[in-house]
């Protein structure tokens, strides 16, 4: 099915799908004290610099609610809630979902957030939860939001081998709080003696993984089929920001959308037509609705 200029944007909650039309993916942040052994956005645990302030950032997106009305974010990055006061201007204005690692301070959200304004997609990493693996206290503090309103619709795991014997164990105890787990290989990583993953898995590992998920997406096996469309909405019903202010179509388009920098500019304009697409796969598999398709 092909993306709909007059139907709602299909990349919103449907609960806010009257509310906002347009579809954000911001990845402003530049930090995170995990320091996950798999981390492949961050594989040196450094960070990344920063060449703009929250006073640039908020203006930039008051004017893009006052233009748009309010967008529905996807806040990425490293990890965003390290910066929950930036947060929570930024949702005076706008929706969110936010992927995190759960390790942001409990009180300070529930002061500073409202569940309305806050989708969150936490991610289950075991070594963070001592005495390793405390599992319940990760899920206790997953239902102490789901009591205090936050949608909490998916959890992830990664399969680094250390925890993949825990998820027979894990994968249930999600579906138990109505939550849908999300589990995949460690991928673009090294095990601590050098051998990459995922295509190291042992067939032990690969049989916990194919109980849960489908490894073979993931490694040599799996390919992402050439791109046949006519043209796509991004830069149309959603853009993406990049840690530079960067306004792409999607994060694998640099210089797509005329040399607009966010914070330079302070906003983003979209295009007026959809696009084809010069890529030859498209990677952002979240944004496979806004394609449209030959013939349509």
């Amino acid at each position: 099915m092909s993306w709909q200029p007059d139907a709602p944007n299909p990349c919103v909650p449907e609960r806010l799908q009257d509310v906002c039309s347009l579809y954000v993916t911001y990845s402003f942040a530049n930090t995170c004290r995990a320091r996950c052994p798999y981390c492949f956005a961050d594989p040196g645990h450094q960070g990344f610099p920063r060449t703009w302030t929250y006073e640039e950032a908020l203006p930039a997106w008051r004017n893009v609610a006052e233009k748009y009305g309010p967008c529905f974010l996807l806040l990425s990055g490293l990890e965003p809630l390290e910066e929950l006061p930036f947060v929570a201007d930024l949702l005076q204005h706008h929706y969110a979902q936010v992927c995190t690692n759960a390790m942001f301070d409990e009180e300070e959200l529930y002061r500073l957030v409202d569940p309305d304004r806050l989708e969150i997609h936490p991610s289950f990493h075991p070594h963070l939860w001592k005495p390793l693996p405390d599992a319940e206290r990760f899920f206790g503090k997953v239902e102490r939001l789901l009591a205090h309103g936050y949608r909490v619709p998916l959890i992830a795991l990664v399969g680094w081998p250390d925890w993949l014997p825990y998820w027979d164990k894990w994968v249930p105890r999600i579906r138990s709080m109505g939550i849908m787990p999300n589990p995949v290989p460690a991928r673009n990583t090294t095990r601590p003696d050098g051998r990459p993953l995922p295509d190291s898995y042992t067939e032990e590992e690969l049989s916990i993984l194919r109980r849960h998920c489908n490894p073979d997406l993931f490694t040599q096996q799996g390919t992402v089929p050439p791109l046949q469309i006519k043209a796509c909405a991004a830069g149309v019903a959603t853009v993406g920001i990049v840690g530079s202010g960067e306004v792409r179509r999607c994060a694998q388009l640099p210089d797509s959308m005329g040399g607009q920098n966010f914070y330079r500019d302070g906003g983003f304009t979209l295009l007026e037509e959809p696009l084809p697409c010069p890529a030859a796969r498209c990677m952002c598999n979240n944004l496979y609705p806004y394609h449209i398709q030959k013939g349509d």
